[in-house]
């Protein structure tokens, strides 16, 4: 069984890691999560005065949006990013360190929203609880995390393209649901942006030679749109409700 990385390792591998890329703009995939995101929030009654949470906020730039929704707080590990989107992003409030330590408000976010993180957490289950005991009973928990079953279905070198994090615990639509159970109403989960994964019968739906002569008989979109109903999609998004 291999060790779970300690705190300080995981401290340095993010302080590195945003130090590299923290000018860099929104890549693709970035920006299609946001989208997704936003589509979300748009779900939920927007009233005056809202507070939103984004749990490991990373570089900020999710924050700094979201603050035009409502007064914004980002909780991030590494001091190295929660100094630069200090600088970059003067209206948010940004604090670091770990999360669990960190966040001690109760009942007190109308939405928290979590961009890729949760595959990064040991314990899922408190990561949960935090979440759930930072929002307001009736307030909304949105996020986004790679989806297990494509993940499974993608070779180690894909893996290693995209860069493996010291802790990966991804999570299929079950897992999530079982996760979120005990606290939260299970709104809407949906599978987003197909394309990845070439293993099995993935290798299949994502053939450059379907994919063409679907594009030329003008039954690309209709495909894709099955494909992720079916949850071939590279990442889930999720909708809750705190109702416990």
């Amino acid at each position: 069984m291999t060790a779970m990385p300690s705190k300080g390792s995981q401290l340095q591998y993010y302080d590195d890691r945003w130090s590299q890329s923290f000018s860099k703009g929104l890549n693709q995939l970035e920006l299609k999560r946001l989208i997704c995101i936003l589509q979300m929030i748009d779900k939920i009654p927007i009233r005056d005065e809202m507070k939103i949470l984004d749990l490991g906020c990373g570089r900020g730039w999710l924050s700094a949006i979201l603050s035009h929704v409502g007064a914004t707080t980002g909780i991030e590990l590494s001091s190295e990013a929660v100094s630069q989107a200090r600088k970059k992003y003067t209206f948010v409030e940004f604090r670091e360190g770990d999360l669990f330590k960190v966040l001690t408000e109760k009942d007190t976010y109308d939405i928290v929203v979590s961009q890729e993180v949760i595959e990064h957490i040991e314990d899922q289950s408190g990561f949960v609880n935090l979440a759930a005991d930072s929002v307001k009973m009736g307030g909304h928990f949105i996020f986004t995390t790679p989806n297990a079953w494509t993940q499974a279905h993608r070779t180690q070198e894909e893996h290693e393209k995209f860069g493996l994090q010291p802790i990966e615990k991804w999570i299929d639509r079950k897992g999530i649901k079982e996760l979120l159970s005990l606290r939260f109403q299970v709104l809407e989960i949906r599978s987003i942006i197909d394309g990845f994964g070439s293993v099995g019968i993935f290798r299949i739906v994502n053939s450059c030679k379907l994919r063409k002569v679907l594009k030329g008989m003008g039954l690309h979109e209709l495909f894709s749109r099955c494909l992720l109903r079916f949850d071939f999609g590279l990442h889930l998004v999720v909708l809750a409700k705190r109702e416990r």
